[in-house]
């Protein structure tokens, strides 16, 4: 019950980015606990700071490590959510194959288990890789299976992030004007949802593509 508490307490902390305050309660424990279910979700939050701060490789093995906790928990819920960050933090470090592997993954298990949302979000991941890795048929692909479930289910905020990807994904297929349509519409809803990183990001994209044609025009 204590390590239980101290987690929740560990989470405010994340939630607000003191992350400097969090650390130390999550690292406790770790210590004080064997449960494999605890251990896992003190993992999952220590990689999620270590992501944060850029620390990819320590991210990596701290979702490796909460995997396998909730592996030994039979939490399988955990275990998806758990490879879906892993999977991103190996493609972080341009893992892709390793990436790609551990996302496939978690998106069986994610369907497995019903978990719509979760699947969804992990094959955007996936898509993500397939672009790193210049895969781009099949990032297409599964982006868009991504932005289908998005709809569908009503979460605009993800739609803003699968239409950007859509985008990168035709720009570095040479398909601008599909790249342009995806990034006004995603930059559309981003403002409108006042998601100010998506928008920051869609703007820059509209930004390199106006230098672009500026370039070729001269």
């Amino acid at each position: 019950a204590h390590a239980e508490a101290l987690n929740a307490q560990a989470a405010a902390f994340q939630s607000q980015g003191d992350f400097a305050s969090a650390t130390p309660l999550l690292e406790g424990i770790l210590e004080m606990t064997k449960d494999p279910r605890i251990r896992g979700v003190a993992m999952q939050n220590l990689g999620t700071i270590a992501a944060e701060n850029g620390d990819y490789q320590t991210a990596e093995h701290r979702f490796l490590e909460s995997y396998r906790c909730f592996k030994a928990a039979d939490y399988q819920w955990g275990q998806a959510f758990a490879l879906n960050n892993y999977g991103r933090a190996a493609m972080d470090r341009d893992n892709f194959e390793i990436a790609e592997r551990v996302l496939t993954r978690a998106v069986e298990l994610a369907r497995e288990i019903e978990d719509l949302d979760l699947a969804a979000i992990a094959t955007m991941n996936l898509a993500e890789t397939m672009l790193s890795a210049n895969d781009l048929e099949r990032a297409d692909e599964a982006a868009s299976t991504a932005l289908g479930y998005f709809d569908m289910a009503g979460n605009r905020w993800r739609r803003v992030e699968c239409l950007r990807l859509l985008g990168d994904i035709n720009r570095r297929d040479g398909q601008y004007e599909v790249a342009h349509r995806c990034y006004t519409q995603g930059l559309a809803l981003a403002r409108e949802l006042g998601v100010q990183l998506e928008i920051s990001r869609l703007e820059d994209r509209l930004r390199s593509e106006e230098k672009l044609n500026t370039s070729e025009e001269r």
